[in-house]
């Protein structure tokens, strides 16, 4: 009977971590991509910012010419889609 009663604690203790740990999961999922984002559109916009002459500019593509790194003393042709 108390083995019975210490198995059942376990076993709801067990069911209610693992219940409460997959919302934790989708957060970090989606925080890590949000993050990964962010970046990237922080690097579009420093590439834009430095940017000399825009080619084409239409709803899906850009294409400029621009310093590519900050570093860089050539410009080159940039394409984002």
């Amino acid at each position: 009977m108390i083995a019975m009663f210490v198995i059942s604690i376990l076993t709801t203790t067990l069911i209610t971590f693992l219940h409460s740990y997959k919302p934790v999961s989708f957060l970090t999922r989606d925080s890590l991509a949000f993050s990964d984002l962010a970046t990237q559109s922080q690097r579009v916009g420093n590439v834009v910012r430095g940017l000399t002459d825009i080619s084409l500019a239409d709803n899906n593509e850009l294409t400029m010419y621009a310093y590519f790194a900050p570093d860089e003393r050539t410009f080159r042709i940039v394409h984002y889609y």
